[in-house]
């Protein structure tokens, strides 16, 4: 018995909860799925998920009729500092989450600015400057 209470303690020690960091409070409260949904998405590939901060967050749709939420996001590298926040969008129809370049380092080219504008996420949406070349 005290077996089986020490290794569920341990499960439930090392299990990566997510909990989103939205800076600026800008999660829509009319958003078709829950932030931590969204985080798991977008956060999948991070050294560390659970640093993560959002911001600039907003609900578009498209002229598909697509719902996606745009926002910008950072996290902690592998060295424990924060990376800069980097362009992202989330799509609420097929759940697939798609993040940008550097910004402030001018990589974002011009596949990934029309991505972005073909999704409705527009630099003014994001709160940056989606770089063309």
């Amino acid at each position: 018995m005290i077996r089986v209470f020490v290794i569920a303690c341990g499960m439930l020690a090392s299990s990566h909860a997510l909990a989103a960091t939205v800076l600026d409070g800008s999660y829509p409260s009319d958003a078709p799925k829950p932030l931590s949904v969204v985080e798991k998405a977008v956060t999948s590939n991070f050294v560390d998920p659970r640093s993560a901060q959002f911001k600039h967050l907003s609900l578009v749709r498209n002229t598909n009729g697509n719902e996606y939420l745009c926002g910008v996001v950072n996290a902690k590298n592998g060295l424990g500092g924060y990376t800069p926040f980097y362009p992202f969008f989330y799509n609420y129809t097929s759940s697939d989450a798609y993040i940008g370049q550097d910004y402030r380092d001018e990589i974002v080219g011009p596949i990934v600015s029309s991505t972005f504008e073909a999704a409705g996420c527009s630099s003014e949406r994001l709160g940056i400057q989606l770089i063309s070349h």
